[in-house]
Parts: C-alpha cells; structure tokens; sequence
C-alpha cells in the first residue's frame, strides 16, 4: 500500500466522512408568509368578538398571527392592530 504520509491519511478519513448522499430538508418552523390582512380575515372574527376578548386571549391570537412581541403587547393595541386589519 505504500507509506501513509499525514495528508494522506487526512484525505482518506475525509472523503470515507463525507455523506454518500447529502438530502437538504425544508426547515420544519417555517410557516407560510401570509397578509396579516387575509390572516385575520382568515379567522373570521368580528369587531364585536374582537373587543370582548380578554388580554390573554388577544396575546394568544396575536401569537398565533405571529405578532412580534405579542406577549408585551397589550390588549388595546392588539385590538386596534386586529380591528385596522379587517378594514371596516
């Protein structure tokens, strides 16, 4: 086989490491870039449902509309971010 140099040996280890096949997977967190318009549309609430929600409710949907910082947000400003959204 000959003498084994240290490159050698390093080039051996390095092409045996590599996959034989590499697969690229979507990232599983990503969530479809939606309007926050059409996704609050989307939830079919109306103004009136909207104001009687509760601040912890609000956040929640906020969330889930993925409102940055929906959980310091207070309850007025989601309502107005919510009730501008549906554009009535």
């Amino acid at each position: 086989m000959g003498m084994m140099t240290r490159r050698n040996v390093r080039a051996r280890v390095a092409v045996k490491a590599a996959p034989a096949k590499a697969e690229v997977k979507a990232p599983v967190d990503k969530k479809p870039v939606v309007d926050f318009e059409e996704a609050v549309k989307a939830k079919g609430l109306s103004k009136t449902e909207i104001n009687r929600m509760t601040t912890s409710e609000l956040q929640e949907l906020a969330k889930e509309l993925n409102v940055e910082d929906a959980e310091e947000t207070s309850g007025s400003q989601i309502k107005k971010m919510l009730i501008g959204a549906l554009g009535d």
